[in-house]
């Protein structure tokens, strides 16, 4: 019969039937079938309302994941994979902070940097760099590094830059020389040596707004060599 019939028959019973008025109980008859039907309708009902809407969330991430991956055509272990990457989660932090948002800009320079300089790129990529004299660079527009302390004297390539700045962050011998969250207001120092225990033989500073430059331009050379 239905929710809507038994509903019906139970106000026909009350409205006809004046004793039914007492004798009808929520417990009784046809109080306890109405309800027990209500109750298991709304299993069905329920469910059909509820789970719509997290089908059609996962089926817009979904859609939104395919054209995600659909920019990135390149795996992230290939050279220009990982460095369109990099760069895009700096410059979506940058755009962030822009934005009054609370992230820390200057923190994920330094990681894009670690994540650039360490990776394992492929075979030759870097070698192909290592004899590219940072004069030449300074000429193209690349940022100067600030070289404090050289005590073979031989940072002339980038690639020579390169290896102090691998082994600075592979000791942790970086410093920020202020802990204001613009970039052009914070100057990053590296410092290399022989071993551990030995004090520096090689530092350089460089502002963090010039390092978000080089670390563009760096991303951008690679990909140009292996792409």
């Amino acid at each position: 019969m239905g929710v809507y019939g038994e509903n019906t028959r139970l106000r026909a019973l009350v409205r006809f039937n004046p004793s039914a008025q007492h004798s009808v109980h929520p417990t009784s008859g046809y109080a306890a079938r109405f309800l027990s039907l209500c109750l298991a309708s709304s299993f069905f009902w329920l469910p059909s309302r509820v789970s719509s809407r997290p089908l059609a969330a996962n089926a817009n991430r979904w859609a939104e994941k395919d054209n995600m991956d659909e920019q990135y055509s390149l795996s992230r272990n290939l050279t220009q994979g990982f460095a369109q990457r990099v760069r895009k989660n700096l410059d979506f932090i940058i755009e962030k902070s822009n934005d009054g948002e609370d992230v820390h800009v200057v923190s994920q320079l330094v990681m894009s940097l670690l994540g650039i300089i360490i990776f394992p790129w492929e075979v030759g990529a870097l070698h192909r760099l290592e004899h590219i004299r940072l004069s030449e660079l300074e000429e193209e527009g690349w940022p100067r590094w600030n070289i404090l302390l050289d005590e073979k004297g031989d940072t002339e390539t980038l690639g020579k830059l390169v290896r102090h700045l691998r082994n600075a962050a592979s000791h942790r011998r970086l410093k920020f020389l202020s802990d204001d969250r613009a970039l052009h207001k914070v100057e990053i120092e590296f410092e290399d040596a022989l071993n551990k225990n030995r004090s520096p033989n090689w530092r350089a500073r460089i502002n963090a707004a010039d390092l978000k430059l080089f670390c563009d331009q760096f991303t951008e050379k690679l990909e140009d060599l292996v792409g």
